[in-house]
């Protein structure tokens, strides 16, 4: 008789803006719309795909939801963040440098109840670490080594400081699941091969 494959399935979170999208289609070579200016991801989309683990090849569905804080709070979106995280085996949380992260804070308390066990894996990608929209006084803040292709050592400064608020917002203050945090820059290809292995080591 042979052999059922299993599902694995992937959840991205995060606010509307944050590179959910752009980060899946990176990783995953997926072709979800995007756009910079515009939320894209006005329902619940999904990928399926087949990847090889562990020397053997195993089904991966990405669920890409809607951002996160488009509205004054997520009811419109609350069925669809229900419904993925109630199927996630692993959850991917999308935050950036720059942004507070109380909105999602708050999605991920509501979501709790609908965890599927205690077993479901959970990674913070902090992206678009290449923005210089925080900058010091003299407007002198360089993020990015242009020749290496890496985060400069101004922004790995901050990479480090917010990799402490992080640890405290999502582990400390509101207890959900323990974590890694991957800096990743989707546009520029910089720490997806990282996060991928991340998520793809669980299969």
């Amino acid at each position: 008789m042979k052999e059922v494959m299993k599902n694995y399935n992937v959840c991205f979170l995060g606010q509307t803006g944050f590179g959910k999208s752009s980060l899946i289609n990176a990783l995953f070579d997926a072709h979800f719309n995007t756009d910079p200016l515009v939320a894209c991801t006005k329902e619940l989309y999904s990928v399926t795909t087949l990847v090889k683990a562990s020397e053997r090849e195993k089904l991966l569905t990405v669920f890409d939801t809607p951002g996160i804080g488009e509205f004054s709070d997520n009811s419109p979106y609350q069925l669809y963040y229900n419904y993925a995280v109630s199927v996630a085996d692993h959850i991917v949380l999308v935050v950036t440098l720059d942004r507070v992260d109380s909105t999602s804070q708050d999605l991920l308390e509501s979501i709790k109840p609908f965890l599927k066990n205690n077993d479901v894996k959970f990674t913070v990608a902090l992206n678009r670490i290449d923005s210089n929209g925080v900058t010091d006084n003299d407007h002198t803040y360089v993020p990015w080594n242009e020749k290496t292709n890496e985060p400069s050592e101004q922004c790995i400064s901050r990479i480090k400081e917010r990799l402490h608020t992080i640890k405290v917002n999502f582990l400390e203050d509101i207890e959900f699941l323990p974590f890694k945090t991957i800096p990743v820059c989707a546009m520029r290809n910089y720490g997806i091969d990282k996060l991928k292995e991340q998520i793809l080591q669980y299969l």
